[in-house]
């Protein structure tokens, strides 16, 4: 299978997700490399092999709670107990047992409060969620702390790791539903809870070419991408053009 198959197949996804969402009046927006490509390349960017978005996490709750189609299934640490995402991957039925690329990130965004502590607290909230859904640390520096704290995350029986994410998560989302003029807040990897997007990122949307479709993509979408990726018109070297994924179906 081609890199261009894949893209085709993952796009279908996205598809499929879109025609839902507004079938449920559901709100999303491109992210990442995904929203980089829509508008650098007009769709994927050449070497990449994936989807990524973006959704409030009302939106997020209320795509879960109505998502139900033979043809796919959710990823996540909630139906996948071997799964170390903190966010859910949409993927075809028939790959379930595959190790394969087809798939759509879907990465929920919660609201931050205004008050500085309680902003830290939920930040901290969110570093313990991701530890122990990866059940890892990826600094890669070798330290005696990042040696200790991977011993330790090893040492936590996997049910009770999962029971500690599930509250973890209730916790960061508990200003879901409040006023929007909190910012939002992305939990992913472990510098990601440092990471805010304006509260309003997903309030004011525009609809923009990715491939042969129109797709929505937050409408300050430069000052996110110089963020992100700096000068994001700028190609990077040719040795860093690397499917993420697709190296492992060759």
């Amino acid at each position: 299978m081609t890199l261009r198959e894949v893209q085709l197949s993952v796009l279908q996804i996205l598809k499929d997700i879109d025609a839902h969402c507004r079938k449920n009046n559901i709100k999303y927006s491109l992210a990442f490399g995904t929203l980089l490509g829509a508008i650098r390349h007009s769709g994927f960017i050449p070497w990449d092999d994936d989807l990524d978005i973006y959704m409030s996490r009302e939106d997020f709750n209320r795509f879960i709670e109505t998502w139900n189609y033979e043809d796919y299934y959710l990823d996540n640490y909630i139906t996948n107990p071997k799964c170390v995402n903190t966010f859910t991957k949409v993927k075809k039925t028939a790959n379930r047992n595959a190790e394969t690329p087809f798939f759509v990130d879907i990465f929920p965004l919660d609201k931050c409060p205004k008050s500085k502590i309680r902003r830290k607290i939920q930040q901290f909230y969110g570093m313990v969620f991701i530890l122990m859904t990866r059940r890892n640390v990826r600094l890669n520096s070798g330290s005696k702390v990042e040696r200790i704290t991977k011993f330790f995350l090893k040492m936590i029986p996997s049910f009770v790791a999962r029971k500690i994410c599930f509250l973890m998560e209730n916790k960061i989302s508990k200003y879901a539903g409040l006023a929007t003029n909190f910012d939002y807040f992305a939990c992913d990897v472990v510098h990601d809870v440092f990471r805010f997007l304006p509260a309003d990122s997903l309030e004011y949307l525009d609809m923009h070419a990715f491939e042969d479709s129109q797709f929505p993509i937050i409408r300050k979408y430069d000052s996110y991408l110089k963020r992100e990726y700096g000068d994001y018109m700028k190609l990077p070297p040719v040795e860093k053009r690397v499917s993420p994924h697709f190296v492992n179906l060759q």
